[in-house]
């Protein structure tokens, strides 16, 4: 009697272990569909960009990064012509690139997501081109926060010491005989990426809904204000002034969100919701470990921002503009690359623009004049002071879900083992007393 009863209470604890676990499986099931739909998604724009943009050259960075970070298909083709192009066109006296500026630090970024050194290219160290302090702000907040996210690509990359000045360089007037540039003129023009925080960190505009950035003006813009988020989460966890800004940032994100999930460009003027201005948004949250999905600051009447994103997507391999506008174009690119984070985020691998992940080759077998940093004594705001590890951005309720369904199947073995043991030692002991 007393092992019938044993036998009883062990089933209905396996009974409510396997209750669990069906929920459990519920639960992550609901994901899982969700994310199989994504990547649907995601294979539709892949083969969609490279039908369309088969040739890819300085104005692909985007299609780039996107195809790339999705790790789907075979693209080492597509990445060998980026590549060419991109070498080609920097070498030529005709070349555009750099009419704006921050141009060069979107190419490092892409020649990174494809696995090349942008520091040893047929081009030189491109990293140089982020040097110049006065260079990469005279685009505004806009430029200095692509070099920010651009020198953190990858954990190998530092910005490079500027060369000798040159009497006839940019330094007038106090440049000694030898051609060196005296102390003031030099540090006016270096780079670093703690000045870039400290800029970003001074032209922040503050409202009594929270902060945020913008290229112009005095109200905050969604699209500058994510950029900027993207390019300040590397240092989120290492420095208060920046974990200070940033939240005051997500509070005026989540403020500013519409409530259908959704943004619209503040700077522009517009009051119509665009996919390009959720896409950074989404992008902006994902790297700082926020799910755009489930995270209730932006979630508004039950529609979250991400939702709001999927809600541009045609279902045919492009991203609409807005609502009523024709698909393709800067839409389908800064959609397909948040749809890329998103998918990133929540199956734990690396932020979009983390690249740690990624084994970069050097194309050229000797650095440039701009590539002899002393590595010894990169600037300060680099590794020392900032996380540039790939770090894990599982969603809590997923490592939740998946420490419960692990401890109730051992659980549920521990029980049947005992209960099968206690069974075999009573059966051996009823068998003694019967001989």
């Amino acid at each position: 009697m007393k092992l019938d009863s044993k036998r009883k209470k062990a089933a209905k604890v396996l009974s409510i272990i396997l209750c669990i676990c069906l929920l459990a499986g519920i639960f992550t099931g609901q994901r899982a569909e969700a994310s199989a739909d994504d990547a649907s998604a995601i294979s539709d724009i892949y083969s969609s960009i490279l039908k369309s943009d088969a040739d890819p050259g300085a104005d692909s960075t985007w299609h780039v990064l996107g195809i790339t970070r999705s790790e789907e298909g075979s693209r080492q083709s597509y990445c060998n012509a980026y590549y060419d192009n991109v070498t080609d066109e920097l070498l030529s006296e005709d070349s555009t690139i750099g009419s704006s500026y921050s141009d060069y630090a979107k190419i490092i970024i892409g020649l990174t997501a494809c696995g090349f050194d942008a520091s040893a290219t047929d081009a030189g160290n491109l990293l140089k081109y982020l040097s110049d302090f006065n260079k990469v702000s005279a685009q505004g907040i806009n430029g200095v926060a692509y070099a920010l996210i651009a020198v953190n690509a990858h954990p190998s990359y530092s910005i490079p010491k500027l060369p000798v000045i040159e009497a006839s360089g940019d330094a007038s007037g106090d440049v000694d005989a030898s051609g060196d540039a005296s102390g003031d003129a030099f540090e006016s023009l270096q780079n670093s990426e703690a000045r870039m925080i400290d800029y970003i960190l001074s032209s922040v505009i503050t409202t009594d809904k929270g902060s945020g950035w913008a290229l112009f003006g005095k109200v905050p813009d969604v699209d500058i204000t994510a950029i900027v988020l993207t390019s300040l989460s590397p240092y989120y966890d290492s420095d208060s002034r920046v974990q200070k800004a940033v939240d005051n940032a997500i509070k005026w994100l989540s403020n500013a969100q519409e409530d259908d999930g959704g943004y619209y460009c503040l700077s522009a003027g517009s009051s119509v919701e665009n996919c390009e201005s959720v896409s950074q948004v989404v992008v902006a949250l994902c790297a700082l470990g926020i799910d755009p999905d489930t995270d209730s600051r932006f979630i508004k009447n039950g529609n979250s921002a991400y939702s709001a994103l999927l809600g541009f997507y045609n279902g045919e391999g492009d991203f609409c503009h807005t609502e009523s506008a024709d698909a393709g174009g800067l839409a389908t690119t800064e959609g397909f690359y948040a749809l890329v984070a998103y998918n990133r985020f929540i199956t734990g691998k690396t932020a979009l623009f983390n690249m740690s992940d990624v084994e970069i080759v050097a194309m050229a077998d000797e650095a440039d004049e701009m590539a002899l940093a002393d590595h010894a004594g990169k600037d300060s705001g680099s590794k020392n002071s900032k996380n540039k590890s790939s770090k894990s951005t599982v969603p809590m309720y997923a490592l939740v879900l998946y420490y419960a369904v692990g401890i109730s199947v051992i659980l549920a073995g521990i029980v049947l083992i005992s209960t099968w043991l206690k069974s075999r030692k009573k059966n051996k002991e009823d068998g003694k007393n019967k001989k």
